[in-house]
C-alpha cells in the first residue's frame, strides 16, 4: 500500500474514530433521554424521524454524488477552463435540486413518514414522529452540501476536513441533548402527548443544526485549497452526459436499496409494536434498536473500509482515466485483502461481545442490551462482505460503469426483501429484527461474490480468487478468536456471578456497565492474541499489513 494512501487513510481514520466516539456519546444520550427498546415510544419515533433525512438523501443524491463527482472532477481537472465550467455546473444543479427536494419533503413530512412507518404504531406516536420529522428533514439539504463539498476536497487530495467535520456536528448535538437531560430529565416513560413544541424543537432542531455546521465548516478548507465556484445554469453541450448516465444507474441502484429499507422500516416498527403487545418490549428490538446496532456495525467499516477506500478512490479514478488496468488490479486487490482481514477480526469481536458492548455504550441493563445485541451480532456476520463490496463498487464507478453495481444491488435487495417478508410471518416478534439483520448479512455475502465474479470477468487478469483465499483463512482465524473470547469471557463471568445476565444466550451477557467493561477489555486482549496466532498459523500474510496500518494510526 502506497505511503500517500496510508497517510490519507490514517488522517481519515483518526477523524472517523473521534467522530464515532462522540457519536456513541451522542447515541448514549439519546437512549438516556428517549430510550431504545420497543416499549420506548418517543425513542422509536425520534429514531425513525431523524433517520429519514439520511435515508432520503442517500436515495436521491448520496450515491450519485459519491459515484459521479470524484471521477468527473478528476477528468475535469485535466481540461483547464472547460473542466472548471463542468464542475461549476455539477455544483449548481446539485445544490438547486437539493434545495427544491428539501422544501418539498418538509412540507410533506406526514405522508413521507407514512411510507416508512408501520400503521401498527400506537396512537400519538405517529404525531410525535411527524413533529420530529418537520424539524429533521431540512438535514437533507445539509447532508447533500456536506457530501458535495467533501467530494470536491477528496478529488483534490484533501481528505482530513471531510472526516473531521462530523466532530463539530456531534459536539453541537451532545450539548443540546445534555441540556435537555439536565432540564427535563429522562423521558423514556413519558407518553408522546407530553412532548410540547419547545421540547421537540430542542431535540430535533439541535440535530439539524449539527448537520448544517458539519456542512459549512468545509467552506474554509475549500477556499484554502484554491477552489472557487461560479453558478452556471446551462446544461446542453456541457460534457455532462456521462455524469448523467452514471448518476441514473446509481439512482436506480439506490431505488433498490430504499425499497428494501422501506420494508425494513415497516418490519422493525411492526415487530416492536408486536413485542410491546406481547409483553416483551423491554428486551426486544424495534427500529430504535436497529439504529443503535447499525451505528455499532458501521464503526469498523468506517474506520477501516471508508478510510482506505476513500483515499484509494481518487487513485482508482486516475488509473481508469489513464487506461492503466494493471494499477487498477493491483490497488483493488491489495485493498480488498486488507479489508477482508481487518473486518473479519472486527466481525468476530462484534458477534461474540455484542451484549457487553451494547450495555457498555448504551447502558440500560441486560434487557436493553439484549434488544440491541441480537441485531449487532446478526449484522456483524456480514461485515467483511459489506466492506469488500463497498470497495468493488468504487472499482466499477472509477471505470464509469454504474450498471454492474445496479444489477448486483437489485439482486441483493430482492433477496433481502423476500427474506424479511418470510421472517416477519414466521419468527416470533422478539427475534424478528435480529433475524432480519442476519438476512442482510447473507445478502451482502451474495452481493460481494457477484461483484468479485464480475470484476474478474470484465477486468483482464483480476485475480479475485486471491481475495476468496484470504477470506477463507481470515474467517477461520476469526472463528478461533471468537471461540477463545467466548470461552475466556464465560470463565470470567463465572468468577463474577456464576451465570450470564440473559438466560439462554450462547454469547457472553452481562448485568451492568462494570461487568461489560471487564469483559470487553479481556475480550479485546484475548481476541487480538488468538486472531494473530491463528493468522500466523494459517500464513495469512495480510495480517502484517493490518498491524502496520494500526501502528501508523
Amino acid at each position: 500500500m502506497s505511503g500517500s494512501v496510508a497517510r490519507a487513510g490514517a488522517v481519515m481514520a483518526s477523524g472517523t474514530f473521534v467522530s464515532r466516539v462522540l457519536g456513541f456519546v451522542r447515541a448514549g444520550l439519546v437512549v438516556a433521554l428517549l430510550g431504545a427498546a420497543a416499549e420506548n415510544l418517543a425513542g422509536n419515533a425520534f429514531a425513525l424521524a431523524n433517520g429519514l433525512p439520511g435515508t432520503i438523501y442517500l436515495l436521491v443524491a448520496g450515491g450519485a454524488l459519491n459515484a459521479v463527482l470524484v471521477p468527473q472532477i478528476t477528468r475535469a481537472d485535466a481540461m483547464g477552463e472547460e473542466g472548471r465550467a463542468i464542475v461549476d455546473r455539477l455544483i449548481t444543479f446539485t445544490l438547486a435540486g437539493l434545495l427544491v427536494l428539501t422544501v418539498a419533503l418538509t412540507l410533506a413530512a406526514g405522508p413521507v413518514l407514512d411510507v416508512y412507518a408501520s400503521g401498527a404504531w400506537p396512537d400519538g406516536q405517529r404525531d410525535l414522529a411527524v413533529a420530529f420529522a418537520v424539524w429533521s428533514l431540512p438535514q437533507v439539504l445539509f447532508y447533500g452540501t456536506y457530501a458535495l463539498f467533501g467530494q470536491l476536497l477528496n478529488a483534490r487530495g484533501s481528505f482530513g476536513p471531510y472526516t473531521w467535520a462530523p466532530v463539530a456536528n456531534n459536539v453541537v448535538v451532545i450539548l443540546g441533548l445534555a441540556a435537555a437531560l439536565a432540564v427535563v430529565g429522562p423521558l423514556t416513560d413519558r407518553p408522546p402527548s407530553d412532548f410540547g413544541p419547545a421540547l421537540i424543537a430542542v431535540i430535533a432542531g439541535t440535530a439539524t443544526l449539527g448537520v448544517a455546521i458539519q456542512a459549512f465548516v468545509l467552506v474554509g478548507p475549500l477556499r484554502a485549497a484554491g477552489f472557487r465556484w461560479r453558478p452556471r445554469w446551462r446544461w446542453r453541450g456541457t460534457g455532462l452526459r456521462g455524469a448523467a448516465v452514471a448518476a441514473g444507474w446509481t439512482f436506480a441502484s439506490l431505488l433498490c436499496t430504499q425499497a428494501a429499507f422501506v420494508v425494513l422500516s415497516r418490519t422493525t416498527t411492526a415487530a416492536g409494536a408486536a413485542a410491546v403487545d406481547q409483553g416483551v418490549g423491554a428486551s426486544s428490538a424495534g427500529n430504535a434498536a436497529w439504529t443503535n446496532a447499525f451505528l455499532l456495525f458501521m464503526l469498523p467499516h468506517s474506520l477501516i473500509a471508508v478510510s482506505l477506500v476513500t483515499a484509494r478512490f481518487t487513485g482508482l479514478s486516475r488509473s481508469a482515466t489513464a487506461g492503466d488496468e494493471a494499477a487498477l488490479r493491483r490497488d483493488t486487490l491489495i485493498t480488498a485483502r486488507t479489508l477482508v482481514v481487518g473486518l473479519s477480526f472486527a466481525a468476530a469481536g462484534l458477534t461474540v461481545l455484542a451484549h457487553p458492548i451494547a450495555v457498555l455504550l448504551f447502558g440500560g441493563g441486560p434487557e436493553r442490551g439484549a434488544a440491541i445485541a441480537g441485531v449487532v451480532a446478526g449484522l456483524a456476520l456480514g461485515l467483511p462482505a459489506f466492506s469488500t463490496a463497498y470497495l468493488l463498487q468504487r472499482l466499477f464507478y472509477a471505470r464509469d460503469d454504474a450498471r454492474v453495481p445496479f444489477i448486483v444491488q437489485a439482486v441483493t435487495s430482492a433477496v433481502w426483501v423476500v427474506a424479511m417478508v418470510v421472517i416477519a410471518r414466521t419468527v416470533t416478534a422478539g427475534w424478528v429484527v435480529p433475524a432480519v439483520a442476519a438476512a442482510m448479512s447473507a445478502s451482502q455475502v451474495l452481493g460481494c461474490a457477484l461483484l468479485l465474479g464480475w470484476a474478474a470477468r470484465t477486468l483482464p487478469g483480476f485475480a479475485g480468487w486471491t481475495v476468496v483465499s484470504v477470506a477463507g483463512r481470515a474467517v477461520a482465524a476469526a472463528v478461533v478468536a471468537g471461540l477463545a473470547v467466548a470461552g475466556v469471557s464465560a470463565a470470567v463471568l463465572r468468577g463474577i456471578d456464576d451465570v450470564g445476565a440473559v438466560r439462554g444466550w450462547v454469547i457472553p451477557t452481562v448485568s451492568g456497565r462494570g461487568e461489560a467493561a471487564v469483559i470487553v477489555a479481556v475480550g479485546v486482549v484475548v481476541g487480538v492474541l488468538a486472531f494473530a496466532t491463528a493468522a500466523w498459523a494459517l500464513r495469512l500474510m495480510s495480517v502484517r499489513t493490518v498491524l502496520d496500518t494500526i501502528k501508523r494510526r
